[in-house]
């Protein structure tokens, strides 16, 4: 059986580690002289040993073919091994750590500063609180007052037709009057029912037409004086 080959025209890299090396991360020989001249570059030289370090530190397991028999190669990440010998420089440390030291300080003086401005912008969220449920009352009570006006309206309308129809026929009367709550009176409530209750004594011989007649002269009366 034969060896599979990456050999294309004299490159002997599979396309993974063609694109990986664009990104700045090849196999360690390569690697190594890399990271050593970027740290020389940043003013610190650095030896063999001291890259590869950095640069098996900071691995992240990636490898890829390479060769004409498709032999497995890790490749390394020059930037990680760059950042990790340079947070690892005592002067690095001390930047950072400096650095860290102004950032908890500017972290203090805020907090301080919010503990002043907290009472006031407790009053402020209290103040808009109460603005907006002065609002809403306002609102509510507006459309109290709508509904009260058009009630107030429904019923005039209601009583105007009862009284229009309190001298004509018991019929009209009594479709006129068909929803007796609407008229606001619980004296025209109550005779209207009189009414249904003598209508039924009447029919069954218990009243008589006497009886029957001032029930509805009592009905049309409080139907006038609506």
């Amino acid at each position: 059986m034969g060896h599979a080959t990456y050999y294309r025209h004299g490159d002997g890299r599979s396309l993974n580690a063609r694109d990986a090396e664009a990104n700045d991360r090849m196999p360690l020989t390569r690697a190594t002289a890399a990271v050593r001249a970027e740290m020389a570059a940043r003013g610190r030289k650095i030896t063999v040993a001291q890259a590869r370090e950095a640069l098996r530190a900071t691995w992240g397991g990636e490898w890829h073919h390479v060769g004409k028999y498709a032999a497995e190669c890790a490749y390394y990440e020059v930037a990680e091994a760059v950042r990790h010998l340079r947070l690892a420089d005592p002067r690095t440390a001390a930047r950072y750590a400096t650095l860290a030291s102004r950032h908890a300080e500017r972290a203090a003086s805020d907090r301080a500063l919010r503990a002043v401005r907290t009472p006031r912008e407790a009053r402020l969220k209290i103040l808009r609180l109460a603005v907006a449920i002065l609002r809403a009352d306002r609102a509510n009570a507006s459309q109290r007052a709508q509904r009260a006006a058009m009630l107030a309206a429904n019923r005039a309308t209601y009583r105007a037709r009862v009284r229009a129809a309190a001298d004509g026929g018991l019929d009209g009367l009594l479709t006129a009057s068909r929803y007796p709550g609407r008229a606001g009176s619980d004296e025209f409530l109550a005779v209207r029912a009189e009414f249904f209750l003598a209508k039924a004594a009447r029919d069954s011989g218990r009243l008589s037409r006497d009886g029957y007649q001032a029930v509805i002269d009592r009905l049309r009366a409080v139907a006038r004086a609506l």
